[in-house]
Formats: C-alpha cells, structure tokens, sequence
C-alpha cells in the first residue's frame, strides 16, 4: 500500500507509576532503557479500571508534547484491536 509505506507509526505502552513502589519503578526504567517503547506517566495511577480515565488524559497530554508533529495520537487497550492499514485509510480522508 502506497500510504503505508509514507507513514511512521510509533506506538508505546503506557504505564501510570504514580503509588508505584521503588522495586517496581527500578524494573520499569531498566525495561524502557532496554526496549524504549514504555511512556511512564508519574502523575497517572494504574492497576485499576478506576484509573482508565486518569491514565488515558494524561497520555493525551504527554502525547501531545513528545510528539509536536504528529498528525493521530491515539490510545488502545488490550480488548482493541489495532490494524495499521485500517489508520491509513482513515488518513487518506
């Protein structure tokens, strides 16, 4: 597809680390030094269906400053499906 070839997709798992303990924060920042695909939110909580709302407002806002240029940002969760040449068309619009 000649669009999909055009377009960067950069995805990262977002993980809320606001009550999160000193162990597991360690193990998180080793894991982003290592892969570099996590976005750790400290002011987000996570853990909860309860903080869905919290976590997600927050990726928007972080979002939107690490990545000025973007023309999408979005948010899946683990019971999304994402297909990317699904997102391509949507741009063609």
């Amino acid at each position: 597809h000649r669009l999909s070839r055009a377009v960067s997709f950069t995805h990262r798992f977002v993980i809320g680390t606001r009550q999160q303990n000193a162990s597991v924060l360690q193990r998180l920042t080793a894991e982003h030094a290592a892969a570099g695909d996590l976005a750790l939110l400290s002011d987000a909580r996570d853990g909860s269906k309860r903080f869905n709302a919290e976590k997600t407002q927050r990726w928007l806002l972080h979002a939107h400053a690490a990545f000025p240029r973007a023309r999408f940002i979005g948010k899946a969760d683990l019971d999304g499906f994402f297909t990317f040449d699904s997102c391509t068309r949507i741009q063609e619009f």
